[in-house]
């Protein structure tokens, strides 16, 4: 998922995508994000995935920040 929104050409282009696919292999492996379906956390997570975007290369929170949002997010299903 960091990879597909950092590492693009276009601001908004593959984040949708991104959170499509993650949200998928989540749901096989039958994890989800706690309340995503809630328009609040969606906004919030979209947040963190538009912060990441604008990183610089070679800072080391690109991955950390959002690791951390899903171990503290993840749920069981």
């Amino acid at each position: 998922m960091e990879g597909l929104v950092f590492e693009q050409p276009f601001k908004n282009g593959n984040k949708r995508t991104s959170v499509s696919i993650a949200l998928l292999i989540m749901r096989i492996h039958h994890y989800d994000i706690e309340g995503y379906n809630q328009e609040k956390k969606q906004e919030e997570f979209y947040k963190l995935l538009d912060k990441t975007m604008m990183k610089m290369e070679g800072d080391k929170t690109i991955r950390s920040e959002l690791e951390e949002y899903l171990r503290n997010n993840l749920t069981r299903i």
